[in-house]
């Protein structure tokens, strides 16, 4: 229920959704008022460039408006793009003022194991003489001489502290309180990185952010071998989960960093695409996104115009030339070992296509390869395509699956070849040359 004075706002809000949609839509995500996002979501699908009006009655378009909306997330305006491309018509359960349920839910549940497995790790450890207490008050005992190997900042930290034998005998029999020393970390970055001051393998967070922080804190505190193993695994995340990686990177101000993990997010298909980080991030971070992704595709889209498929084009590969090309081994169906076992020179006859063949018919294999590739590349500018040999091996088998080697064959073998080796590179210098 909706007190007096909000309700008679929301009225007036609800007033204005048409004339300024994204103003209303970034209210309603402000203050977490659903129906009036989603009212302003409503008005905007009016506008077939996404927009708004100011109230001076010039329209504002929406890279502009995000420049100076606050209050507002890279998460909220992913949910207000996906409601535009659905035409308004997505589930009862979509929401634009709030993420998903159980994105929220799973990160807890990953946050209280991790917290459990800590909480484990530290308590198991025998005749600590040392506590480390976290920013949020949790204490971790630990012990000297470890922390002064793995960390110059700690050691120092820790030498006021250190006792004789004798007084560490005496500590031990009368319970003696520890010394503390504290950190400006919370216990869940600090207990993750000081476990790796103990031998043994210790997991690292897949959580982008917190990797960072643990990361911060390992360079702060000067543990370099720490931070070479942090870095690594950082390294591999911008591969493996690059757009999680680039809202983590431009929240902690790595400019270099989320440059190349906007460029891994190439492999994906944006528009599908979302990750918890993008609660966390203003939505010009993931509007640029949006833009650099919009540029790859005009790039590659020229690319893929210069696809090799028209099927009256003479073979790139002259019989004579072609003895550089392996053919897998094949039984024809008589039973009997075929004589071109080897290379295609050996077997690259003129024989007549029979009907059936790709090369005789109006839609070719290959013609049909390359609108697959041109649909990928629109979607997914960077997607990795088959190697040549891969795809060399496909088109073999499936014209030598049913018939002998002949010229079709042969024009086949030759485009997909050509087509193998020469898209990647292309793609990747078309790919080059956009600036993020």
């Amino acid at each position: 229920m909706m007190s007096g004075p909000i309700s008679v706002l929301v009225k007036e809000l609800f007033a204005y959704a048409k004339a300024r949609p994204l103003q209303v839509w970034a209210i309603g995500c402000q203050f977490g008022l659903e129906k009036v996002a989603r009212a302003g979501a409503e008005g905007a699908l009016h506008f077939k460039q996404l927009g708004t009006y100011n109230f001076a009655r010039e329209f504002v378009p929406v890279e502009a408006f995000l420049g100076t909306v606050r209050g507002v997330s890279a998460g909220h305006y992913f949910r207000l793009l996906e409601f535009r491309r659905q035409a308004g018509t997505v589930p009862s359960t979509f929401a634009l003022a709030s993420p998903a349920k159980q994105g929220s839910n799973a990160t807890s549940s990953s946050a209280s194991s991790a917290t459990a497995v800590a909480d484990n790790f530290y308590s198991s450890l025998p005749y600590p003489d040392v506590i480390c207490r976290a920013a949020d008050g949790i204490e971790l005992p630990l012990h000297m001489a470890l922390l002064t190997m793995a960390s110059p900042v700690l050691g120092e930290r820790v030498q006021p502290h250190r006792l004789g034998e004798a007084e560490k005998s005496r500590a031990n029999s009368t319970n003696t309180i520890l010394p503390v020393i504290t950190c400006t970390e919370d216990s869940t970055v600090l207990s993750a990185l000081l476990r790796f001051c103990y031998p043994g393998d210790h997991p690292l967070p897949n959580d982008p952010l917190l990797l960072l922080a643990i990361l911060d804190a390992a360079e702060q505190y000067r543990m370099e071998r720490i931070t070479g193993v942090i870095k690594k695994h950082w390294e591999a995340m911008i591969v493996q989960n690059p757009l999680s990686a680039y809202f983590a990177a431009v929240e902690s101000g790595m400019d270099e960093d989320a440059r190349r993990a906007a460029r891994h997010t190439l492999r994906l298909e944006l528009s599908r695409s979302y990750v918890p980080e993008m609660e966390l991030c203003q939505p010009h971070v993931y509007h640029r996104l949006l833009k650099y992704h919009e540029r790859a595709r005009g790039s590659v889209a020229v690319v893929g115009l210069g696809f090799p498929w028209i099927p009256n084009d003479p073979p790139l590969l002259p019989v004579a030339q072609a003895t550089n090309i392996r053919l897998p081994n094949h039984t024809p169906h008589n039973g009997r070992k075929a004589r071109h076992a080897g290379t295609a020179a050996q077997v690259t006859t003129h024989r007549s296509c029979t009907p059936g063949c790709p090369g005789t018919v109006n839609r070719t294999w290959i013609e049909e390869r390359c609108e697959t590739f041109r649909e990928l590349l629109a979607k997914q500018p960077g997607a990795a395509f088959d190697s040549d040999v891969t795809l060399f091996r496909s088109s073999t088998g499936l014209t030598l699956s049913k018939k002998p080697w002949c010229k079709c064959c042969q024009r086949i073998a030759d485009d997909i070849v050509r087509l193998g080796k020469s898209v990647p590179e292309r793609v990747a210098l078309a790919l080059d040359k956009i600036v993020f």
